[in-house]
């Protein structure tokens, strides 16, 4: 684990050398991977749940209340476009455990055209993901995790393949019910490009995070809120704020405002709040303010930024469901399916340093 503090504190060392560089590729791997991600506003690092695609977001929340756990999640994602998420966690011991997940994200037919506009045919687009996880308990509390990912996309007949890798940290204090987690996600490179050409090789969209969780002691609430791209202070597509019809064209550009510092700090939280009645169900609002200042259009209040989102336990089995609003006419919904083939009370008779 020495190896994993150390990985971790040469990101934060490279953060100068890469905070300008804000223009990414493979933007898949930082979109939701199951309902809760997806309810909470997909950026969240620290919120424990026994669901283990949390692990995709900090790979230091696969703990032994994850252990033996699979989950399938479906998402129909933007432009018709369908996503599925496979996962599984084991725990080898009380202080350590391991993962898999694949991503497989295929974005159907659309049409080709020559340089005429003239329809030619039609291609196809994938991209997918496989990561192996492992976290470790260093500390009472304090637990550090890692992740590998391979990535590969194909549109059309071009090919692109790629690695990367996922760190992160976590304190959780149970009595107190408060999370603490960082994490540094999609660290690597893109080693076959979709083209020969100069310049042609993507940056992952990698992505500094801090966020802080907490339970109320007297009422069935949980807050998290997430700081997110740490690395990137500028999160904006553009320099400039409300596009409406009239700018679309590049026309009277002059007339909108920059971007406000406080709009900009703002583009880097994530809210989420959970009403958790009982422990076998919850409801879950969420707020990702940049998304909701990138699909807001001026004259009109689509809710763009909040998402929504329902869990069930029932047993050894989990079920939640989210959806999530981006515009008018692009909204997400997304399901998951969970089986613990171990129900947590076996988990908890575990005895330290006994195996599972």
């Amino acid at each position: 684990m020495n190896k994993v503090i150390a990985l971790m504190l040469s990101a934060g060392a490279a953060l100068p050398a890469f905070a300008e560089r804000d223009i990414y590729g493979w933007e898949f791997l930082s979109a939701s991977t199951s309902a809760y991600t997806g309810s909470i506003g997909v950026e969240n690092v620290s919120s424990h749940n026994r669901e283990i695609d949390m692990a995709l977001r900090n790979p230091a929340l696969m703990t032994e209340e994850t252990h033996n756990t699979a989950s399938l999640s479906y998402q129909n994602y933007l432009a018709g476009s369908s996503w599925a998420t496979a996962a599984y966690s084991r725990a080898i011991d009380d202080k350590n455990s391991w993962g898999a997940a694949i991503v497989f994200a295929p974005y159907g037919k659309m049409t080709e055209t020559d340089i005429y506009g003239n329809e030619i045919g039609e291609f196809s687009a994938t991209d997918f993901m496989a990561e192996g996880l492992y976290s470790r308990l260093l500390a009472e509390n304090f637990r550090v995790g890692l992740g590998f990912k391979l990535i590969f996309s194909s549109i059309a007949e071009e090919r692109s393949f790629g690695f990367g890798f996922d760190v992160g940290a976590n304190y959780f204090n149970k009595d107190k019910d408060i999370s603490l987690g960082f994490a540094v996600r999609n660290i690597g490179a893109q080693l076959a490009t979709y083209t020969d050409t100069p310049d042609s090789r993507d940056r992952l969209p990698w992505n500094m995070q801090l966020g802080f969780t907490k339970g109320l002691e007297h009422a069935p609430f949980k807050f998290s809120v997430t700081y997110t791209d740490i690395n990137r202070w500028d999160l904006s597509y553009t320099k400039y704020n409300e596009v409406d019809k009239n700018t679309l064209d590049g026309e009277d550009l002059e007339e909108t405002q920059e971007i406000k510092w406080v709009d900009m700090l703002m583009r880097h939280f994530v809210f989420s709040v959970e009403f958790v009645p009982r422990d076998e169900f919850s409801l879950v609002v969420g707020y990702n303010y940049r998304r909701g200042r990138e699909y807001q259009l001026a004259d009109s209040r689509s809710g763009a930024g909040f998402s929504f989102g329902l869990n069930l336990n029932i047993k050894n089995v989990y079920v939640g469901a989210a959806y999530s609003i981006y515009g008018k006419a692009a909204n997400v919904f997304g399901a998951t399916v969970g089986y613990k083939i171990n129900r947590p009370e076996y988990v908890e008779t575990i005895e330290p340093g006994e195996q599972y």
